[in-house]
């Protein structure tokens, strides 16, 4: 089971997290928080589509963007995980 299958099943919605976004910063649509994200809006749209989890690099983009912090971020996508785990990558 990959991640993301396994976040699904406890409530995992990353969608929920980048329509808030939008509400907050008072964009007009999703288009203008991926301009404002810095990042395209094909990454968004797979975002959304939980085709791909949302990286910790823009996890910070949205924290610095938005001013919430990253636990509330993490709770509004339904990440209710206590830790997050770096992976080590060994050279």
């Amino acid at each position: 089971m990959t991640k993301i299958a396994a976040l699904q099943q406890d409530g995992y919605d990353p969608g929920r997290l980048l329509t808030h976004l939008v509400q907050v910063l008072q964009l007009k649509n999703e288009i203008a928080l991926s301009k404002t994200l810095r990042v395209s809006n094909g990454l968004l749209r797979a975002i959304r589509e939980q085709k791909l989890a949302i990286a910790g690099a823009i996890l910070i983009q949205m924290h610095e963007v938005s001013k919430l912090s990253i636990n509330e971020l993490r709770s509004l996508m339904g990440d209710r995980r206590r830790t997050c785990r770096m992976s080590v990558i060994l050279l």
